[in-house]
């Protein structure tokens, strides 16, 4: 009787990926999940929803086309959100067109299109959504080589997060170029800096997150004078590293962002070699330059610090720097090979997501492989690693699946599946 009277279940931030039994009375109105697997059945039992997400939408979640059969018949939707599955190279692309035809003639307000991967964006160009949708969120799976073409043409986003290599000039024009764009989170993985001017555009963001994983020495992101005119609220997650340089090359620009009111400063302080001096400058720099702004814009700065692994965590992760390294790999148990770089923050980051998985898996052999080790290169090129973090999932000496960049729930969620399968 309890779930027939509820109106909104939030199961965000839970393991649950099953929806609970629900009557076919059921006045539920909003229901928000993580990655939700909805069958056709439940959904049909749910015609009071005004807001439903993250549904998974995969072969291990709902089917495109089932999606497309009963949104439109959820007449009072008026916000989505679907998680596309990590197991995207099975996709539906046929269902995947009915249900953005679909979604076109809906009377959606917001949408959330989660770990989106690259092949599905010629279909959200060809495939324009709803003219009354306010707001359109884009979020890209993996790390992309540069930024695509296609986002150009994709007019309706409004918040998009976005994880690149390299952004070249003409990217950042074509990012800026997006008419509606108000939210930009960016995740620059290797180029050194990316400057930002007038006529790049963003007439509109109003908050740019950027996260520059960049471990060499390099200003990450430059602003010029009078640069996105808008823009409100800026949050940096800069490598130490990247802010040790002296005098005046570390001079981001915060200053001539004519609009700001609050930046977020986060300084990574992975890098141990670094001392508290020099990260001390490094937050000296920023303090400075935000003073310089005319709007005395409120600044909030953090520092990153290695997080402590334990001892017995660390050595169930076996580090390998020699060719002897197939010696490692059990043929009867699944492997996860973790290719990493000392440089990468990203990397790093994951190093303590591995030993927490090494830690729970006792029965998953767990490595980790240093791209830059002269002996380990030739290992990577014959794995076709073309950039880290990279993990490998091999039985047998056969590789099972592959995650590439610095997802923390689909490193999760395969190391969950796989080590089931192959018990």
């Amino acid at each position: 009787m309890a779930l027939e009277q509820l109106t909104t279940l939030d199961l965000r931030r839970t393991s649950l990926k099953r929806l609970p039994v629900l009557s076919r009375d059921t006045k539920l109105m909003s229901l928000l999940a993580d990655q939700l697997a909805i069958t056709p059945r439940q959904m049909s039992r749910m015609q009071n929803l005004e807001e439903l997400s993250k549904v998974l939408m995969g072969p291990d979640g709902s089917l495109a086309s089932e999606l497309a059969r009963h949104v439109n018949k959820l007449g009072s939707l008026r916000m989505l959100g679907i998680r596309i599955s990590h197991r995207h190279s099975a996709m539906d692309r046929q269902g995947v067109k009915h249900l953005l035809e679909d979604l076109g003639k809906s009377n959606l307000q917001s949408l959330l299109l989660d770990n989106c991967p690259l092949p599905l964006l010629d279909l959200l160009v060809d495939y324009p959504l709803a003219q009354n949708l306010q707001k359109f969120e884009l979020r890209m799976h993996g790390c992309l080589p540069q930024v695509p073409q296609e986002i150009a043409s994709l007019i309706a986003i409004t918040h998009l997060h976005i994880n690149v290599e390299a952004v070249e000039e003409q990217a950042v024009r074509a990012l800026g170029s997006l008419p509606n764009l108000v939210v930009l989170r960016l995740d620059l993985n290797t180029s050194p800096s990316m400057t930002v001017s007038p006529k790049d555009g963003f007439q509109c963001l109003k908050v740019l997150w950027f996260n520059s994983q960049y471990g060499g020495v390099g200003k990450g992101i430059q602003f010029e004078a009078v640069a996105m005119p808008q823009l409100r609220r800026l949050r940096l997650e800069l490598d130490a590293q990247v802010a040790r340089s002296k005098h005046d090359a570390f001079d981001l620009g915060i200053q001539h962002l004519p609009s700001l009111v609050h930046v977020h400063a986060t300084i990574d302080w992975m890098n141990t070699t670094l001392t508290s001096s020099e990260v001390d400058a490094a937050e000296a720099k920023i303090r400075e330059q935000v003073s310089q702004n005319p709007n005395n814009p409120v600044l909030e700065l953090n520092r990153r610090q290695p997080r402590y692994i334990t001892k017995a965590s660390e050595e169930l992760v076996i580090t390998v720097n020699s060719l002897e390294w197939g010696k490692q790999i059990n043929p009867r148990k699944l492997v996860v090979v973790h290719f990493s770089a000392a440089w990468c923050r990203a990397s790093r980051k994951m190093s303590p997501v591995s030993a927490d998985l090494a830690e729970k898996y006792r029965n998953v052999v767990f490595l980790k492989v240093d791209v830059d080790v002269e002996e380990m290169e030739t290992v990577a090129t014959e794995f076709s690693i073309e950039g880290v973090p990279t993990f490998l999932f091999m039985k047998g000496g056969d590789i099972k699946h592959r995650v590439e960049g610095a997802d923390k729930e689909e490193l999760e969620d395969m190391v969950e599946e796989l080590a089931d399968l192959m018990l």
